[in-house]
């Protein structure tokens, strides 16, 4: 806490004055190089991830510390801790490797493999619990995308990495689909939907570094993800546990219609057919922006989808509105009432377009 009386501006510790640089450059340098990060103490062990953290910028002067802060990150340390108070080292790591992003080309390969089990999709069974939260393993994923896709190499080997990070996800994907669709106990469907859920979003969360200057084509990730699509977009026809199955899926053809563009035109037809069936009125209200997004995205490309889509959608939006319900049930008539505002609203973006 000594180094928050520095006066710096923007964080730049390491930089500008040197007599001040260098004190706080030799206490982050004895800081790493010590043994603190093994000290039995959860609460000691925290702070020191935390601290390497928020000093990030000390790396970018002295990267050759980098690799012993990795592997108490990737250790016993760190994600593998045993006690539950040290699980915030998942966003602690996201948080240094995207800080560092470049400075981590040598390391990628080797931080991939070690992180492979932390990525294991395993609902709990037999009370048994994965090491890391799904939380926890959403910023894991999310950091392996960055490392991939932010690294130097070819966009063959970029490929590669992507599809070796999410085939076993996809394999786990359809093994779990099939036990939801033979399992009768609702406790244990539940269980299932939400490992289901996760699945398609620790999907997702890889897509998140994508960009204009890196996009999923540059980097010949496309294939990979069409792949994700086509195993997922299965569970929108699986008739138990559809709201969580659902909105998972819609989020996925969100974060698709972005970064796959045209490429995941083929796939809305049949999923927005898997979508509109069996609906409530809250399914109906976040299917609209959906196609709202592929209208406003791909106009005069959709036309067809669109003229095909129309009168379904609107028969399944008058079919639930027109739904008997109890007099006092506020719930359900704050949800029509929603429903009507997005079903003019989806009026409105067809009138302009």
């Amino acid at each position: 806490m000594l180094t928050e009386a520095l006066p710096v501006s923007h964080g730049a510790h390491f930089s500008g004055d040197v007599s001040k640089a260098s004190v706080l450059q030799d206490m982050m340098r004895t800081l790493v190089t010590s043994r603190v990060s093994s000290y039995q103490h959860t609460s000691v062990t925290l702070e020191f991830f935390e601290t390497v953290v928020r000093y990030e910028k000390f790396f970018t002067v002295e990267p050759q510390h980098i690799p012993c802060v990795l592997m108490a990150f990737l250790s016993h340390r760190g994600l593998r801790h045993s006690s539950a108070k040290v699980r915030r080292t998942a966003y602690l790591f996201s948080r240094f490797v995207k800080s560092l992003n470049k400075q981590m080309n040598p390391f990628i390969e080797d931080i991939l493999n070690r992180i492979q089990d932390l990525l294991e999709l395993s609902p709990p069974e037999n009370g048994y619990q994965s090491l890391l939260r799904s939380d926890d393993q959403l910023f894991i994923y999310e950091t392996a995308g960055v490392l991939i896709v932010n690294s130097e190499y070819p966009a063959e080997r970029k490929q590669a990495l992507m599809r070796n990070l999410l085939t076993p996800l996809m394999e786990k994907f359809k093994i779990l689909l099939e036990k939801l669709m033979l399992t009768q106990d609702e406790e244990r469907q539940a269980s299932l939907a939400d490992c289901l859920n996760h699945a398609v979003g620790f999907a997702s969360g890889t897509s998140k570094a994508f960009s204009n200057k890196q996009t999923v084509k540059q980097c010949g990730c496309s294939e990979v993800y069409l792949d994700c699509l086509q195993t997922f977009l299965p569970a929108l026809s699986c008739p138990l546990q559809k709201d969580i199955l659902r909105s998972g899926v819609r989020t996925f053809l969100h974060h698709m219609i972005i970064c796959l563009e045209e490429e995941v035109l083929p796939f809305i037809p049949s999923a927005s057919e898997h979508m509109l069936k069996d609906c409530e009125a809250k399914d109906l209200q976040e299917f609209i922006p959906l196609i709202n997004q592929i209208t406003a995205k791909f106009k005069i490309q959709v036309s067809p989808f669109l003229q095909q889509m129309f009168m379904p959608l609107l028969h399944a939006i008058f079919e639930v509105l027109l739904r008997p319900a109890e007099e006092n049930d506020q719930s359900a008539a704050l949800e029509k009432q929603m429903l009507r505002r997005s079903y003019f609203a989806f009026l409105q973006s067809q009138a302009v377009e």
